[in-house]
């Protein structure tokens, strides 16, 4: 939310990558201000599309 708030570093895209696969943690993330979401083990392949969706 810190980030976010921030008008210098609001427009920083902030992916969470954790091992919580639940969809209430999902929620809690994003409600957090986080603009993606990510679960371990890392798909490389999906990592790398919800990056270049920011680039």
């Amino acid at each position: 939310k810190e980030i976010k708030a921030d008008s210098s570093t609001s427009s920083i895209p902030v992916i969470a990558l954790t091992a919580h696969a639940m969809d209430e943690h999902r929620q809690e993330a994003m409600d957090a201000g986080c603009d993606e979401y990510e679960t371990k083990p890392v798909r490389l392949p999906s990592l790398l599309e919800k990056i270049e969706q920011f680039s």
